[in-house]
């Protein structure tokens, strides 16, 4: 039985950069509370439920076997992560704004272990890494109900890198609120 608790408050600002409003700048940091527990006790394995001889599946409500070594059957885990990110954003002109941004992620890479030591299996570190996100995005006004928003996201954490590539068509319905979307 794993189970996981957290509170991630979140505290960001918005400026304006120039007194037309024409470039705006927004940061913002996010602090994660997280608590973790196993019960090894709960954790169902095949040898519980298919019987050897007959090959069918049975419950007999035989104990897992994990806290049989005098393990402790209960762990818990807490950690603090600490995320942070910042936007740019100009508004070119009625049918044009631009932005960009730049995320951090689990900037002291918590480590996640239940095994109570810093390295996991194999002598590996068990720990969140940090990530890196860059994103850029534009809004096109085509016409007055019609916009094209394209988007890039690039991630890196790690060894992994990961690039997403999209377009957003935005029609803006007759009589609906400025900022509905559909």
């Amino acid at each position: 039985n794993l189970s996981t608790i957290q509170a991630e408050p979140t505290f960001a600002y918005f400026l304006d950069l120039d007194k037309d409003k024409k470039m705006h700048v927004s940061s913002g940091i996010q602090l994660d509370f997280t608590h973790k527990s196993i019960d090894y006790y709960k954790l169902y394995f095949e040898s519980q439920f298919v019987d050897p001889l007959t090959g069918f599946a049975t419950y007999d409500g035989t104990n897992n076997g994990e806290g049989a070594l005098g393990t402790d059957i209960y762990k818990s885990i807490n950690h603090i992560d600490f995320n942070w990110g910042n936007l740019f954003l100009y508004n070119m002109n009625k049918n044009l704004d631009i932005w960009g941004g730049l995320v951090f992620t689990h900037l002291p890479s918590p480590k996640e272990t239940f095994k109570g030591q810093p390295l996991g299996f194999g002598g590996v570190r068990n720990a969140l890494n940090d990530r890196e996100v860059a994103h850029f995005g534009a809004r096109i006004g085509l016409s007055d109900k019609l916009d094209l928003r394209p988007s890039l996201l690039l991630q890196f954490q790690s060894k992994s890198r990961e690039a997403n590539i999209g377009t957003l068509v935005e029609y803006n319905l007759k009589g609906a609120p400025d900022n509905f979307t559909l």
